[in-house]
C-alpha cells in the first residue's frame, strides 16, 4: 500500500498573527500566516499567509476609535489630498495601541481564529496538529 504523506503543521509553533494600521486607509488590518523554515531547520520569515484583512470591531472594540467606518475604506475612495494630509499628523510609532496591545490582540486573534484557520489548514492537505 502506498501511503501519501501529507505536510505537518504545529498550530503552535508554526502559526503565527500580526495586527498592523495601516495609515493610508486608517484601518487595522491582520494576516494570519504561517512561518518557514531555513534548510538548517530554524524558523525564518513567513511561508504563506492563509488569512487576512481588516480587524473586525465587533471582536476587537477597541479598535473603533481609530478605524474609518467601512464604507470609507474601500479601495479607490480615499483622495490623494487626504491621503497626504494624513501622513504626516499621524505616525504609526506612536499609535496608542501599538506594542503590548498589539501583542495581546495578536494572541487573541490566534486563539479566536484556531479552530477556523485549522479547516482551513486542512482543506489545503496539511496535517495541523496541536503543537510539536
Amino acid at each position: 500500500m502506498n501511503e501519501i504523506l501529507k505536510p505537518v503543521i504545529a498550530f503552535r509553533e508554526d502559526i503565527d498573527t500580526w495586527i498592523y494600521f495601516d495609515q493610508s486607509f486608517r484601518v487595522f488590518r491582520y494576516e494570519i500566516y504561517c512561518i518557514g523554515y531555513n534548510p538548517s531547520g530554524s524558523p525564518g520569515t513567513l511561508e504563506f499567509v492563509i488569512e487576512e484583512g481588516i480587524l473586525p470591531e465587533a471582536s476587537f472594540p477597541e479598535v473603533s476609535a481609530y478605524q474609518r467606518p467601512a464604507e470609507q475604506i474601500l479601495p479607490g475612495l480615499l483622495q490623494w489630498k487626504e491621503y497626504m494630509g494624513f501622513l504626516p499628523q499621524h505616525n504609526v510609532n506612536y499609535h496608542p495601541l501599538c506594542s503590548s496591545k498589539l501583542h495581546k490582540m495578536e494572541r487573541r486573534l490566534k486563539r479566536t481564529s484556531r479552530s477556523r484557520i485549522m479547516e482551513k489548514l486542512r482543506r489545503l492537505g496539511y496535517e495541523v496538529i496541536a503543537a510539536v
